[in-house]
């Protein structure tokens, strides 16, 4: 009887071990910490161009991990430092979320008179690499950008 109980305790368990890892999660523990945008490939009314991100300035993006099951969303900070043709230093803080079992990233800023949200797709995350593209219109001009990170 001993025996069959410890059985069943170590099957709810496993069950509930294997519930509780979603792939959402996954997502979410991965993207933990400090990543540099490496590259950018932005297109306007159908036109693409490769952004100079090295030699104009730099995005850098940092993740707070967050419990899935506990909260809804975690805290990004993206931080944009530009030397060219003006010299600009802009951080924004941000609430993401991962979603759609790890194919949508989420960030939202709002603030008195703007939001800004982001439904980026990822398209790859690995360990050491993220890959995103989405789409804003701005004015009558329709932009699609696809952004690679890389973990540092």
């Amino acid at each position: 009887m001993i025996k069959l109980l410890k059985n069943i305790s170590i099957v709810i368990s496993i069950i509930l071990s294997l519930h509780s890892c979603n792939k959402d999660q996954h997502c979410i523990n991965r993207l933990e910490g400090n990543w540099l945008e490496t590259e950018r490939i932005t297109n306007k009314n159908g036109n693409t161009f490769v952004d100079t991100l090295n030699s104009d300035g730099i995005y850098s993006y940092t993740f707070a991990s967050y419990a899935s099951n506990n909260v809804t969303e975690g805290n990004l900070t993206i931080q944009y430092n530009q030397n060219k043709p003006v010299i600009a230093d802009v951080t924004r803080k941000v609430e993401y979320q991962v979603l759609d079992k790890c194919s949508t990233l989420f960030w939202s800023e709002s603030d008195t008179t703007i939001t800004d949200d982001v439904n980026a797709k990822i398209i790859s995350i690995t360990k050491e690499t993220i890959e995103l593209t989405w789409s804003e219109t701005i004015n009558n001009d329709f932009y699609t950008y696809t952004i690679t990170l890389e973990k540092q």
